[in-house]
């Protein structure tokens, strides 16, 4: 009886673990992707929005206080993320500016762009 359960137990080692390794790996591999598809998606948005912002400076040559400042005239819409939330938009006395959203497919996750610095940064915050 004893060998059967080290048997069983040895089996259980040798075919189960790896295929919850596989699928977890898998898994996560898949979400990975899934946020990378968003973060393109969003920045994509954003273009329009960004260009909107670099023109208003360079016009009243100031930046907008708030987004609603760029229509109509720099945009005929403030575009939503791919998940449907509103753009964050912060002014800044070092950067100028941040465009910043959540990226909804991986908690913990957003994305800001630095308006001085021409940069997106993409990285974590959970506490």
């Amino acid at each position: 009886m004893r060998r059967k359960i080290l048997v069983l137990v040895f089996c259980w080692i040798i075919v189960i673990v790896p295929l919850a390794c596989t699928w977890t790996r898998s898994y996560v591999e898949a979400q990975s992707q899934r946020a990378a598809t968003e973060i393109d998606a969003n920045q994509e948005l954003a273009d329009p929005v960004l260009s909107a912002i670099n023109g208003y400076e360079e016009e009243q040559g100031y930046l907008p206080e708030q987004l609603s400042y760029l229509l109509p005239t720099y945009l005929s819409a403030i575009p939503k993320t791919v998940g449907g939330q509103d753009f964050e938009y912060y002014l800044d006395d070092i950067n100028g500016y941040y465009l910043c959203f959540d990226v909804l497919s991986k908690p913990c996750l957003g994305c800001c762009y630095y308006g001085r610095l021409d940069f997106w940064d993409c990285s974590g915050g959970c506490e």
